[in-house]
């Protein structure tokens, strides 16, 4: 009688380990630099053209109105819901001032969809700042 293949792969896996990282047990590991995390916007470079918002085929970049801004050309800003984002990066290329680019952060794990964390709303340093003071 043979084995089925299934019981063959799992009498290996008993044996050897398993193929996958336990994370967040393990730390996670190491990614290309050129790998696709969590897009970096920075609000000061955006012209609020929208551009972004027409080419994402997911529709995780939203365009809102900023009520705090003073320019009234820029009142407009962008805001990435990192839930729904298949990480295409069609809304860097659209963007005709790179107001977008490839970010490095990409453990986005979290129990709230609606946790700070993944929704990107400006560059990191700019936030954490606005946060303190």
């Amino acid at each position: 009688m043979a084995f089925p293949k299934l019981v063959k792969i799992g009498l290996r896996q008993l044996i050897e380990g398993p193929y996958t990282n336990l994370f967040p047990k393990t730390p996670p590991v190491p990614v290309p630099r050129e790998f696709r995390g969590k897009p970096r916007y920075d609000r000061e470079k955006c012209i609020g053209c929208g551009a972004c918002v027409k080419v994402c085929p997911s529709g995780a970049v939203q365009l809102v109105e900023d009520p705090k801004a003073e320019d009234p050309k820029r009142k407009r800003k962008v805001e990435f819901y990192m839930g729904l984002c298949i990480f295409c990066y069609f809304c860097m290329e659209a963007c005709p001032v790179d107001a977008i680019s490839y970010g490095d952060e990409w453990i986005l794990s979290s129990y709230d969809k609606f946790d700070d964390k993944l929704i990107v709303r400006d560059l990191p340093e700019r936030e954490q700042a606005e946060k303190e003071g």
